[in-house]
């Protein structure tokens, strides 16, 4: 993930990446943004000991 990227998960702000945040096991909705770059969003099963990365791709051709 891009340092600086909004987080959100299940449409709440959690903060800026790099983020590390304890969610319940189960199915959640998270979204990425940040200006200059494409959004990224997704449903994520996330379980115990669970970690994400993304790379958010520039919108600048």
């Amino acid at each position: 993930m891009r340092c600086g990227s909004g987080g959100q998960t299940n449409g709440v702000f959690v903060g800026n990446t790099p983020l590390r945040f304890p969610v319940a096991n189960g199915k959640h909705r998270v979204r990425l943004s940040m200006p200059g770059y494409y959004r990224w969003e997704q449903n994520v099963m996330t379980y115990s000991g669970f970690n994400l990365s993304v790379t958010l791709e520039s919108a600048k051709k």
